[in-house]
């Protein structure tokens, strides 16, 4: 993690998040907009070997996170869960999975909670306008929610780069 005083200044030298959250397979880093939140992925202690979705959280951006927890049964399945990004609000999530439902090799699918303090509901795929036969990960969503940014392997996306999709409001 690197950290600065303003959007205007430099960052500062990375620092090591520590054993709570670092393991040889963490990855895909999200935090929520308060920076109190972070979620990735990893094979951490699972028996299976797979690869879930965590989250570890702190009291304050002074303090390290605390130690990571699986995100519960509506995130992650028997299969690979992956790829987490969380709404600026920590209610909604967007992540990556191979579970059964979807329309292809991997899927964008999301998960609401009414609070913080709530669990995330069941995992919706978001169907055939956005996912397809091919592979679909990674989504980002611009600031102001309008827009969805996602990685896809389906036919004329240039060999697997970036493709767009405005979500309607």
């Amino acid at each position: 993690m690197a950290s600065r005083e303003s959007v205007d200044s430099p960052f500062g030298e990375p620092t090591v998040l520590g054993a709570n959250v670092n393991t040889r397979d963490a990855g895909a880093p999200a935090v929520t907009g308060d920076g109190l939140t972070l979620l990735f992925h990893s094979k951490r202690s699972m028996a299976d070997d797979r690869v879930a979705v965590w989250q570890s959280t702190r009291g304050s951006t002074d303090q390290p996170f605390g130690p990571a927890v699986l995100l519960g049964p509506n995130i992650n399945e028997p299969d690979v869960d992956q790829g987490p990004m969380i709404s600026a609000d920590g209610c909604v999530l967007f992540f990556t999975s191979r579970r059964a439902g979807g329309q292809g090799d991997s899927d964008l699918w999301t998960a609401t909670r009414p609070s913080l303090l709530a669990p995330f509901g069941p995992a919706v795929n978001w169907g055939p306008k956005i996912n397809s036969p091919q592979a679909e990960s990674r989504p980002t969503l611009s600031l102001d929610g309008r827009t969805l940014y996602f990685y896809s392997k389906r036919p004329g996306s240039h060999n697997g780069f970036w493709e767009t999709h405005r979500v309607p409001r």
